[in-house]
């Protein structure tokens, strides 16, 4: 059972990383970091009511909504997946400029694909292709798309959703390569990168969600996540815990992948898109994660900022601290098990 205290604890850490020294815990800036930690504020908001977490969210989007009329990338696109939430005619408006500007303008591969653009300055990963991109710009496109009405959203993400598998998928191993780059027409360092694989459950579920039943490559996506999460069984450490590689023991064991593919997984077996044979993936990936929250809500073990590094060796020297991301995919698991158990906003069983 998923206490609604613990929920709250992780939220309060989320919340109170705007006073944190680290910058990958400073959620006043527009950015992927602090885009992933809004979007598991707004999964407590939603599922539990709770009143600070719809407080914050309203504060902050008052505080840093005009950000994404100035910043044009990919990675600074994800938080404006939370200020769709709030649906005025004020928020519709910027969502549509930013997606318009994703469909119509974003630097794409040959392929059709969104090239994975940072805010970093100075920073190009030309022709690259990241699983990444999935995660913090095509869940957005796939939520305008239902809420407004309007195919040339959601077919955006349909077909984002159908290349990212298409070029990123491991037919032997069943996972996913964290990029592929145009220019060499390969996958770099051909890692199979935990969270990376996790951007990519997590993405299809939910877009999977989002999009009309009849479009293009639907059924071969269904079968391209199974195979994922079938790979995740053989990957998965007795403990419930992924490493930071997927298929690479001699790194460490990282947390939000883990968590993000607790998430996913049991999303995706409760819409009825992963088999039901693999419940044991998320069971126990969640204990995995439940002994690394600490008493105040730190999410512990988590990687840095990860690019594709020149070696799959990198990985395993990346940085491993608390991050905003970290503390939001916690959040979605948390929110999602709650769901599950069929508790109500006051944390009682329905």
């Amino acid at each position: 059972m998923v206490d609604r205290a613990l929920i709250e604890v992780v939220l309060k850490r989320a919340i109170n990383g705007r006073d944190s020294k680290s910058a990958i815990m400073n959620i006043d800036r527009f950015d992927w970091v602090p885009g992933v930690g809004l979007y598991g504020i707004e999964r407590v908001w939603e599922y539990l009511r709770e009143e600070s977490a719809g407080v914050f969210l309203n504060a902050w989007i008052a505080r840093h909504r005009d950000e994404a009329y100035e910043l044009r990338t990919v990675n600074s696109t994800a938080p404006v997946m939370t200020i769709l939430a709030f649906k005025g005619d004020a928020e519709t408006e910027l969502v549509k400029n930013v997606a318009d500007y994703i469909i119509y303008s974003a630097p794409r591969l040959n392929n059709g694909s969104l090239e994975h653009t940072v805010t970093e300055a100075g920073v190009k990963f030309s022709g690259q292709m990241w699983a990444d991109t999935l995660f913090m710009v095509c869940i957005m496109l796939a939520k305008l798309g239902k809420a407004t009405g309007d195919e040339k959203y959601s077919g955006e993400a349909a077909k984002q959703l159908f290349l990212h598998h298409k070029y990123l998928k491991d037919t032997k191993s069943g996972v996913f390569f964290h990029g592929y780059s145009e220019r060499f027409d390969n996958h770099l360092s051909a890692a199979r990168w935990a969270r990376g694989n996790a951007w990519v459950t997590v993405s299809t579920v939910e877009i999977l969600e989002l999009l009309p039943e009849n479009f293009k490559g639907r059924d071969e996506i269904i079968r391209s996540l199974n195979e994922q999460v079938k790979a995740y069984a053989r990957y998965q450490r007795e403990d419930g815990m992924f490493y930071t590689v997927l298929d690479r023991p001699d790194g460490y064991p990282e947390t939000s992948a883990t968590a993000a593919i607790a998430y996913g997984v049991l999303r995706g077996i409760k819409d009825g898109y992963i088999s039901s044979a693999y419940e044991d993936v998320w069971k126990r990936a969640v204990r995995g994660v439940m002994n690394r929250i600490d008493v105040d809500g730190t999410v512990v073990d988590v990687s840095g900022g990860t690019p594709i590094m020149d070696t799959v060796e990198e990985y395993n020297t990346i940085e491993v601290l608390p991050t905003l991301y970290g503390q939001g995919l916690v959040l979605l698991m948390l929110c999602e098990l709650y769901k599950a158990e069929g508790r109500n906003y006051n944390g009682k069983a329905e």
